[in-house]
């Protein structure tokens, strides 16, 4: 054997091993704690809406926030079930599905209450399912860095 052969990890013996890096285990991402922040948000966005503004600002933030918080929590629930090396295609498959349905569930969600809650304010609609979809945003990315996957 050449000498290049004997430093060569793959040419170790079984053995020795002491000197190889280690892989830190992998953490399952903490799919209840996202889930309960967004909605304690959620419902402090609406209490608080409908303390300043009034009930129709109170429920037309509550149903944007709605429209946000439910295909969120789908997506999570069906993106964060597998993990691991073997699932890699899986995760992927699941992640641009689950995305689809997710905008499509949004669209739905809009549609209806545009069409079926009278009366209703747009603008909170609006500003109820942004707050919603930025706090779904700013958590995930927040507890993604203190436990990586």
């Amino acid at each position: 054997m050449l000498p290049a052969q004997l430093a060569s990890p793959y040419n170790a013996p079984p053995s020795i091993g002491a000197g190889w890096p280690r892989i830190k285990a992998m953490h399952k991402f903490p799919i209840n704690r996202a889930i309960a922040c967004q909605s304690l948000i959620w419902l402090a966005s609406v209490v608080l809406t409908a303390a300043a503004l009034g009930v129709l600002a109170g429920y037309s933030v509550a149903l944007g926030g709605l429209i946000s918080l439910f295909p969120g929590i789908w997506f999570m629930m069906r993106y964060f079930r597998l993990s691991g090396a073997r699932a890699m295609e899986r995760v992927v498959r699941n992640a641009f599905v689950g995305e689809a349905v997710k905008l499509v569930q949004m669209v739905v969600g809009f549609a209806l209450v545009f069409a079926l809650v009278r009366p209703l304010s747009p603008l909170a609609v609006l500003s109820g399912f942004v707050v919603v979809q930025v706090a779904g945003m700013v958590i995930t990315s927040r507890l993604a860095s203190r436990n990586p996957v």
